[in-house]
């Protein structure tokens, strides 16, 4: 039996990691567990709590006009992707909460990330899209895996703001293909990161890219956990300056199954690479012309189509993922173009105006930087108010 609030392994700093804990205390205090249950229920909860204490830093106290450095990073029970390197010399990445290979570093600069993967599953769903209240989380980075400083990166994207090739920080795996602010801020490494050109980050990777993966891969239970998103890179424009420049980036929606995941989206895996780090000579798209060619969205080949000639660096990758995913290959745009069947659309009318319509649900106290709580709590009343005043409640 337990012997007290105090013996529970209940919070972190002062910050609950399980509200299963409520209930324990309940079945305590009523006297309803069964000998064994009080042994078997903690050793779970503490399961959830990182093994040691470098995997958990704590919450520091804040200094006037000084920046959190440290945030609690419990690793997360997304399924791994287990997938081989695509080049010699790659090694995985330390300290992620999903799989991430490490390219071999090129001369004159450190190492880089190949690809980054998750697999598609319930835990990375939400019911209409993520809504992250906290704000952006800074970059951090692992110093054991060899990858770019924090302050080589800054130094380089400031170096170019005055110039006509801006760059940003892009992500391999993004933000929004997670729904909780704990895997969110898990992007928010260097690990997961190569500079990419700005106009292709903020438009076409963004919106004809990572939104559709969002929208039409993760946010849809047709696509099970047979399938994985992959994100990677190929080829090295220029090293310089503690910074790795890529040539390319690709996403890969790719299926391990060879049966279709629902009639309208076909057996096999999806495709998109895009020039990450130059300025296209004529604008759309952003990222120069993307490959497989986006001409015809319902192109389908049994092996990717060879790249094109200003491309080798993406013939190991159109290899490795014909060696890891199933065929047939479909154009990236057949995701896109594929319409909702009637009634589904409708249905996803009613739930998108019901969602706007309905009442702002309070945000929870354990999935927010205590530091960021005050402000949270007050835009959230802020809404809440407005909601109120428009329904004369």
């Amino acid at each position: 039996r337990l012997g007290g609030r105090h013996s529970l392994p209940h919070d972190v700093d002062g910050v609950s990691l399980d509200p299963r804990v409520k209930q324990l205390r309940r079945l305590h205090s009523t006297g309803d567990l069964h000998p064994g249950a009080s042994e078997r229920l903690s050793a779970e909860l503490k399961r959830k709590l990182p093994p040691t204490p470098q995997l958990m830093q704590g919450r520091q106290r804040r200094r006037p006009g000084q920046q959190l450095q440290t945030i609690a990073e419990i690793p997360q029970s997304t399924p791994a992707c287990n997938l081989p390197s695509i080049r010699i010399g790659e090694q995985p990445a330390a300290g992620m909460t999903f799989q991430v290979s490490l390219a071999a570093p090129p001369p004159n600069g450190p190492r880089y990330p190949s690809f980054a993967c998750v697999v598609v599953n319930d835990e990375l769903r939400d019911d209409g899209g993520t809504k992250d209240e906290g704000g952006t989380p800074g970059w951090r980075v692992n110093t054991e895996n060899h990858v770019a400083a924090d302050q080589a990166v800054r130094t380089f994207i400031e170096a170019q703001e005055h110039t006509d090739l801006q760059f940003d920080r892009g992500h391999l795996i993004a933000r929004s293909y997670f729904n909780d602010k704990q895997r969110q801020t898990g992007t928010y490494r260097l690990e997961n990161m190569v500079p990419q050109y700005r106009q292709c980050n903020s438009q076409y990777w963004a919106k004809s890219v990572e939104e559709k993966v969002r929208e039409y891969v993760i946010n849809n239970p047709a696509f099970d956990d047979h399938t994985k998103i992959i994100v990677g890179t190929a080829g090295v424009r220029e090293a310089r300056d503690g910074v790795v420049l890529v040539k390319w980036m690709w996403t890969a929606v790719c299926r391990t199954s060879p049966d279709s995941p629902e009639e309208r989206y076909p057996a096999g895996s999806y495709l998109v690479a895009a020039k990450a780090t130059e300025k296209p000579p004529h604008p759309p798209p952003e990222c120069g012309d993307p490959y497989p060619n986006q001409g015809n969205p319902n192109a389908q080949w049994d092996t990717l189509p060879d790249p094109p000639h200003d491309a080798p660096e993406m013939q190991p990758i159109k290899e490795w993922l014909e060696a890891n995913c199933q065929g047939p290959w479909h154009n990236f745009q057949r995701l896109v173009v594929q319409k909702a069947l009637p009634a589904d659309e409708e249905e996803r009318k009613q739930n998108k105006k019901a969602a706007k319509n309905a009442r702002p649900e309070p945000p929870d106290e354990t999935k927010v930087d205590p530091a960021k709580w005050a402000t949270v709590w007050k835009n959230y009343q802020k809404r809440d108010a407005e909601w109120l005043k428009k329904h004369h409640k």
